[in-house]
């Protein structure tokens, strides 16, 4: 998996980490009140489209962020805010093969929705260009 980070003063871009690499920087991730600029992204490595970021609130409240693509072109974002386990939770599946990583992979977005749903009892709001 590859990050893009922008917090405690790093730019990485495209640096591959393991998961529990990525676990370790989301610990460290810095609130919006500490750092304006904070974001953490993650990208799959089959695909510059299959994306996951953050921007930590505050200790334990999170905006999770996963842009949607079709055949490359940026259509919108699924939004929502979740917790810091469930940040740990959703890396952590980004990482892995589950059904979570394909459908973000493969841009089945309206299945993402349901297996976070079904999986964390989590809704997402659509932001759309």
């Amino acid at each position: 998996m590859y990050v893009h980070l922008y917090s405690r003063g790093e730019d990485l871009f495209k640096e591959k980490l393991s998961v529990h690499e990525a676990c370790q920087l989301v610990e460290l991730q810095s609130t919006i009140e500490e750092e304006q600029d904070n974001f953490i992204g993650f990208t799959h490595p089959s695909s510059d489209d299959a994306i996951i970021q953050f921007i930590r609130m505050n200790k334990n409240e999170w905006i999770l962020d996963i842009p949607m693509y079709n055949n490359g072109e940026y259509t919108g974002s699924l939004v929502t805010k979740i917790d810091h386990s469930h940040t740990l939770m959703i890396v952590t599946e980004f990482y892995h093969k589950t059904e979570f990583q394909a459908a973000i992979i493969s841009g089945k977005y309206k299945i993402l929705q349901e297996i976070v749903i079904k999986k964390w009892k989590i809704s997402f709001n659509t932001i759309r260009d």
